[in-house]
C-alpha cells in the first residue's frame, strides 16, 4: 500500500532564527533522563491516558515497546500523548471526530494515530510523520531507546500536519481533487513546487515554509498545521498575510483553507474559532526581557518532550542536564552557567544565549 503524505526532514537544512539562536542538525533520546518507576505504573499511565484520547477525539492510538525487567513496556512517554491531546485540542475534539468518522465510513477503521521508531539508516534525511488513507493511519516517529532522532512524535507541527493530510484528501474527494489542486496552485503566483525548496522557501508571501513548497498536498498541509499551531504569541504570520491592504498569497491560501473548513465541517464552530486567531497572534513574545520570535516556539504551552537535544549539552559539559529547566511560556529549556550567559534550548535541536534570568 502506498504511502501518501509523508513528511521529511533534511539534516542538511539551516534554519533561520530570531535573537541569537542556532541549529543543531540531531537530537537523541535520553533514556536514562527519563527513567520510569516501574514497567506497570508506565504502562498503567500510558493505557488510561490513551484510552481518554481515543474516547475523546474517536480515533485509536498505538505505539511500541520494548523489555524492560521482562515486562513489554510503552516506548513512549505520558507527555508524549500530553502533546498529541494538546495538539489535537486545538483542532478540537468535534473537528477530529468528523473527520476519523468519515474514514470509518470509507474504509472501516477509524483515524489511527501510531508512533514507530524512526530509521536513521539515512544519513541526510529520514521521515517524521506520513499519513496513509486506504488505511486511515497516521505516523508519527520516535527516536529508538538511547538512539539519535532529528526530530520525534513530540512536534505540534508534526502532528496537524499529518492530521491536515487526512483533511486535504477527505475534502478533496467531496469537492473535487483536480479542481482542488488547481486552485491552489492558482495562489502560488509565478513561483513552482520544486524538492529543492526545502532548504530555502523561495517566497514567504506564498508558502507558509520552504517544506511546503515541495508538493502541492504538502502545501496544504503545512499551512492547515500553521494555521492550528501558530495562534499564540511569538508564532504569529499576521505580517505575511497581507500587504499594502490586500491578502498576499500565502493570505488567500489560508483563507481557502478556512473556507473548506467552514464548508464541510460547520459543526467544528471552536475550531474556526482557533483558526481566526491567527489573523491577529502577535508575531513576538517577550518572557524575562528576552524577546522571542519563530516557529522553533511551537511547544508553548506544551508539556516536557522526552526528548532532549543531547548534542546541543554535549557541547555546554559545564552544564548538568538537571540544570535544565523547562519553561512551558516559552516551550524551551532554561539553564544557568558560572560565569558565562545562560542558556535556553528548544526542543527542535535550536538554542540561544541571554544574560537574563528565567524563572
Amino acid at each position: 500500500m502506498k504511502k501518501i503524505g509523508a513528511k521529511t526532514l533534511s539534516l542538511l537544512l539551516a534554519l533561520v532564527l530570531a535573537v541569537t539562536v542556532f541549529a543543531v542538525p540531531a537530537l537523541a533520546a535520553n533514556g536514562e533522563r527519563y527513567s520510569v518507576s516501574s514497567a506497570a505504573q508506565h504502562n498503567e499511565a500510558i493505557a488510561a491516558k490513551q484510552a481518554e484520547l481515543e474516547d475523546k477525539y474517536g480515533i485509536f492510538v498505538f505505539y511500541p515497546t520494548y523489555e524492560l525487567d521482562g515486562v513489554d513496556t510503552a516506548a513512549i512517554y505520558l507527555e508524549t500523548l500530553e502533546t498529541l491531546e494538546t495538539a489535537l485540542s486545538y483542532v478540537t475534539p468535534t473537528f477530529v471526530r468528523q473527520v476519523s468518522t468519515y474514514y470509518y465510513e470509507q474504509n472501516g477503521k477509524r483515524l489511527r494515530f501510531t508512533y514507530k521508531f524512526a530509521d536513521m539508516s539515512n544519513t541526510t534525511e529520514i521521515t517524521v510523520g506520513g499519513f496513509d488513507p486506504d488505511r486511515s493511519l497516521i505516523e508519527l516517529y520516535i527516536p529508538r531507546k538511547g538512539k539519535g532522532a532529528a526530530v520525534s512524535g513530540d512536534a505540534p507541527l508534526t502532528i496537524v500536519h499529518e492530521f491536515g493530510h487526512a483533511v486535504q484528501i477527505m475534502t478533496g474527494n467531496k469537492y473535487g481533487e483536480s479542481k482542488m489542486q488547481s486552485e491552489w496552485k492558482a495562489m502560488n503566483g509565478d513561483h513552482t513546487y520544486r524538492a529543492s525548496n526545502i532548504e530555502s522557501n523561495p517566497s514567504e508571501t506564498t508558502f507558509v515554509s520552504g517544506y511546503a513548497a515541495t508538493d502541492f498536498a504538502e502545501d496544504f498541509a503545512e499551512t492547515f498545521a500553521h494555521a492550528f499551531v501558530c495562534n499564540r504569541s511569538g508564532l504569529g504570520i499576521t505580517g505575511k498575510l497581507t500587504s499594502n491592504g490586500a491578502s498576499t498569497n500565502l493570505g488567500k491560501k489560508f483563507n481557502y483553507v478556512y473556507t473548506i473548513i467552514s464548508t464541510y465541517f460547520p459543526q467544528a464552530t471552536t475550531a474556526l474559532e482557533n483558526f481566526q486567531k491567527l489573523y491577529s497572534t502577535s508575531t513576538s513574545l517577550t518572557y524575562g526581557g528576552v524577546k522571542l520570535s519563530g516557529s522553533y516556539l511551537q511547544f508553548i504551552g506544551y508539556s516536557e518532550p522526552r526528548y532532549l537535544p543531547l548534542t546541543v549539552l554535549d557541547m555546554f559539559p559545564e552544564v548538568r542536564e538537571s540544570q535544565y529547566k523547562w519553561i512551558k511560556e516559552i516551550g524551551g529549556w532554561f539553564a544557568t552557567r558560572e560565569g558565562k550567559d545562560n542558556l535556553i534550548v528548544f526542543p527542535g535541536g535550536n538554542w540561544g544565549t541571554t544574560s537574563s534570568t528565567l524563572s
